[in-house]
């Protein structure tokens, strides 16, 4: 990939969710022209999924798959002079976890890349890592609205 880093701040301008359901601090790397791209997290406390006596549960991770998904498509529409469109996840699929729960000060990395285009329907492979070990992969599909 061969874009520069997208901080927390200028994330606000292109991710529909805000405040405390804006879930992904920054954009590591990305690339509008081969649909691909990478998010880092470091989980907080005081993300409004996570339980200080459990942990955030791991699903909610697709949640951060969505959220870096969404961010490509925001760059893409500003790199590309295009209308930001607003999109719905339609399915998540494939993806096995060998641990429940995910941790305070756990970095969270999400690597997506588009990989199938049907008229408005997207599907993305995606990868998620715990602290630099790889955990998952799986795929996203959603839908341009």
């Amino acid at each position: 990939m061969n874009k520069s880093k997208i901080t927390k701040e200028q994330l606000e301008k292109i991710l529909p969710q805000k405040n405390k359901m804006r879930l992904i601090d920054e954009i590591v790397d990305y690339d509008v022209d081969k649909w691909k791209i990478e998010s880092k997290t470091i989980l907080s406390e005081n993300c409004i999924f996570y339980d200080k006596q459990n942990g955030m549960p791991n699903y909610v991770l697709f949640e951060f798959a969505a959220q870096t998904v969404a961010a490509l498509t925001g760059l893409a529409a500003i790199e590309k002079h295009l209308q930001s469109s607003a999109g719905f996840v339609l399915s998540v699929s494939n993806f096995d976890f060998d641990f429940d729960f995910v941790y305070a000060d756990s970095v969270v990395n999400v690597t997506a890349y588009r990989e199938t285009e049907l008229g408005n329907v997207y599907s993305f492979n995606v990868e998620i890592s715990i602290n630099n070990t790889h955990n998952s992969t799986g795929k996203i599909t959603v839908m341009e609205i």
